[in-house]
C-alpha cells in the first residue's frame, strides 16, 4: 500500500504517522497499513510544493501484490526482499533509504522514531547496500515512477521469541529558506515500509488493564451526571495484537448500568502501553458505583489471533445524590426536633402544678404531741 507523504522539518522530533493515498491496495479504516509514512512537521511551516511519493512490497523487478511484508523465521535466519520506492510526482525525486525501528505510540498505532535515532531493536536486523535513489518521473504512457530497492533481514541467533516490527523508510529532505530572524530549516518528508517479523519460539500473549481511575461527575440536581474513566492498556506478553476496550458501570445490586465504548487499538506491540480516557454518560449518583473496564483481544493486520480471554479489571468509586441526602438531612432534623418538643410536652404534662409545689416544700412540719402535765407535780 502506498502513501501520500507529508512535508516536515527535521529539526522538530514530534512523529506521527501518515497514510499516503497511492494506487496500491489500502488496509481497512480501523487497521493500521502496512507501509506507513511518519514525518517530523512543524504547522508553521507551508511546503511550497507537493510532491507524492510511496513504498510498497516489491519482487525483484517491480512492485508486487503483497499487501505488506511479513515474515515467520527461526533464530539465525536471513531473509532477503525488496521494496518499491514509488514516485507519483511529474519529475524525478532523490531519495535517502534507511531502515529503522518501529515503535508504539502513545496514543495507539505505530510510530517510527526521527532519523538520528539509532535503531537498537529489530530495526538493527534491516541492511541494504542502497542508501540513495533516484525515482523517475510518473508519466503518462508507463504510470507512477519507481526504483526496486533490495534489502536483508539477519535474525539474531539470540533474537527473543514472538512479534517484532521493523521498517524500511524512504525519505525525501529540502534545504528550508531563512526569514528574518529565523533560521533555515531543512524539511523532510518520510513514508515507511513495515516489516512484521514473527521469531519462532513459544509465544506467550498477554494483556493486562492497570492504573485504573473513576471519578464521578454530577449533573443538575435532579439529572444523571458521568463517570471519567482513565486506564492503561499494555501487552505484557510477545504477541501483538489489536485491543477493543469497553466500559461499563452500574450501581449497587446491578442497578442502573451504562456503557461506553474504548478507543480500538489497531495494533498493540510487545511492551507497549496505551492511555486511554473514556466518559460514561447518564449515570445516577447511586451512592457506590462499581465501574469494569474489559478488554478483548484480536488478531492485528498480518498476525494472529492472540487466543487469550478477555481480561478486566473493576474499581469502586462513591456517588452521593446531594438532593436527597439534603432532603434526609432535612427530615432527620425535622424528627428529632419533634421528638424533643414531643418529650417536653410529657414531661409539663406530668408535673404537678405550682401551688401543691409550694405546699409541699413550705408548709411547716407538724408539731410533736405534748404530754399532759401532772397536777401532782406542780407546785
Amino acid at each position: 500500500m502506498l502513501q501520500s507523504a507529508r512535508r516536515l522539518l527535521s529539526g522538530a522530533l514530534a512523529v506521527a504517522a501518515l497514510l499516503t493515498t497511492l494506487a496500491l491496495p489500502a488496509a481497512a479504516a480501523d487497521e493500521p497499513a502496512p507501509t506507513q509514512g511518519a514525518s517530523d512537521a512543524d504547522a508553521t511551516t507551508t511546503p511550497k510544493e507537493r510532491v507524492t511519493f510511496g513504498v510498497a512490497p516489491a519482487g525483484p523487478q517491480r512492485p508486487d501484490q503483497r499487501p505488506y511484508l511479513a515474515y515467520t523465521v527461526a533464530p539465525g535466519s536471513v531473509i532477503r526482499d525488496n521494496i518499491a520506492v514509488i514516485n507519483q510526482a511529474d519529475h524525478a525525486l532523490e531519495l535517502d533509504v534507511y531502515p529503522s525501528d518501529v515503535e508504539p505510540g502513545s496514543e495507539g498505532g505505530l510510530e517510527v522514531p526521527a532519523r538520528a535515532v539509532v535503531p537498537v531493536g529489530a530495526g538493527s536486523w534491516v541492511s541494504s547496500d542502497v542508501a540513495h535513489v533516484q525515482a523517475p518521473a510518473q508519466t503518462a504512457q508507463d504510470g507512477f515512477g519507481f526504483v526496486v530497492v533490495p534489502f536483508t533481514v539477519t535474525i539474531p541467533t539470540n533474537a527473543e521469541p514472538g512479534d517484532h516490527v521493523a521498517a524500511v523508510v524512504a525519505a525525501l529532505t529540502a534545504k528550508g529558506e531563512a526569514g528574518a530572524g529565523t533560521p533555515a530549516l531543512d524539511l523532510e518528508q518520510r513514508v515507511a515500509a513495515r516489516l512484521y517479523i514473527t521469531v519462532d519460539g513459544a509465544l506467550a500473549p498477554g494483556l493486562v488493564i492497570k492504573n485504573l481511575g473513576a471519578s464521578f461527575e454530577p449533573g443538575g440536581l435532579v439529572s444523571a451526571g458521568s463517570v471519567k474513566v482513565a486506564y492503561t492498556l499494555e501487552n505484557t506478553g510477545n504477541v501483538r495484537m489489536k485491543v477493543s476496550p469497553t466500559v461499563r458501570v452500574v450501581g449497587p445490586f446491578g442497578l442502573l448500568p451504562r456503557s461506553a465504548d474504548g478507543e480500538r487499538i489497531g495494533e498493540l506491540l510487545p511492551g507497549g502501553e496505551v492511555d486511554q480516557t473514556v466518559t460514561v454518560s447518564d449515570v445516577w449518583p447511586l451512592v457506590r458505583l462499581t465501574t469494569t473496564v474489559t478488554a478483548v483481544a484480536e488478531a492485528p493486520t498480518g498476525g494472529t489471533d492472540p487466543g487469550i480471554d478477555p481480561v478486566g479489571s473493576s474499581t469502586s468509586t462513591w456517588a452521593w445524590p446531594w438532593l436527597l441526602v439534603g432532603l434526609a438531612a432535612l427530615l432527620i432534623l425535622l424528627a428529632a426536633w419533634r421528638a424533643v418538643r414531643s418529650r417536653r410536652r410529657r414531661r409539663r404534662s406530668t408535673s404537678p402544678g405550682p401551688d401543691s409545689r409550694r405546699g409541699r416544700r413550705g408548709a411547716p412540719a407538724p408539731a410533736a404531741p405534748v404530754a399532759p402535765r401532772d397536777p401532782a407535780s406542780v407546785g
